[in-house]
């Protein structure tokens, strides 16, 4: 019984090697030649550090399994391997290396996306981003908010807004300010929350108003808006005005 079942265990090592043929609509003489760009600039400048031989003959006998096109795209992995082991030694920079070798930026897919555990990762215009789960988006939904209610407390104000909800409006965080366009939002690394705020060392070019003499309102608003009105831009436009309302006798320890 034994001796039956014996041709299916596995052989005793993986020492086997296994030769792909080339595919025959490759031309690899085209591919061979695109990994040789290793051997050229700006690649040199690592050359003393890292041997460009042993990822050569990989990007060459790897690229010419795969019609030249595609072996083409593949060799460039090589070329970004070679690049990111070059970048280790701080004292070596490679400059542009994509630009001779016309390889693209790769995107960056969800594998590569942190998400908070409010979020989920999924495309959005063609691009991965990290959009709201449902349940978290419910309590904005309603009001069609982006984020909460301003805080105010003492002489500050701050207003956080939610990167997912920012996102699914295809709204970049990044060109968002206060009045004053050096104040600009603030993600957590870890909530994806952006926070804008203003107190009395940074008014942020806060406006002040008061309603007959009882009460002062500092108001302050978030915008992408630029500053020159002879500008026109197609860019969705944001604007979203918070404030904070104080009874004078509650301004003893308010200053702007």
């Amino acid at each position: 019984l034994p001796g039956r079942f014996r041709k299916f265990f596995s052989p005793p090592s993986c020492q086997v090697l296994y030769s792909d043929t080339p595919n025959n609509t490759t031309n690899c003489n085209i591919t061979t030649e695109h990994c040789n760009l290793l051997m050229q600039a700006p690649f040199t400048d690592c050359h003393s550090q890292v041997d460009p031989a042993p990822y050569i003959t990989a990007c060459a006998e790897t690229s010419c399994k795969f019609p030249t096109e595609e072996g083409l795209a593949l060799s460039c992995q090589f070329f970004d391997a070679y690049a990111k082991t070059c970048g280790l030694n701080p004292n070596i920079t490679l400059g542009d290396w994509r630009s001779p070798t016309v390889c693209p930026v790769p995107l960056v897919s969800c594998m590569e996306m942190y998400c908070s555990h409010n979020e989920f990762c999924d495309e959005n215009n063609g691009e991965p981003h990290c959009l709201c789960r449902a349940l978290f988006a419910a309590k904005y939904t309603p009001t069609n908010s982006l984020g909460n209610p301003a805080v105010c407390m003492g002489s500050s104000a701050t207003l956080t807004l939610a990167g997912c909800l920012l996102s699914a409006k295809n709204i970049d965080y990044t060109t968002l300010h206060l009045l004053d366009e050096s104040c600009k939002g603030h993600m957590d690394n870890e909530t994806h929350m952006v926070t804008f705020s203003f107190d009395c060392s940074n008014t942020c070019g806060t406006e002040i108003m008061s309603i007959n003499g009882s009460q002062i309102i500092y108001q302050n608003t978030i915008t992408m808006q630029n500053g020159s009105a002879d500008i026109i831009t197609r860019q969705k436009q944001v604007i979203i005005d918070f404030s904070c309302l104080y009874t004078v006798p509650d301004l003893t320890s308010v200053s702007f």
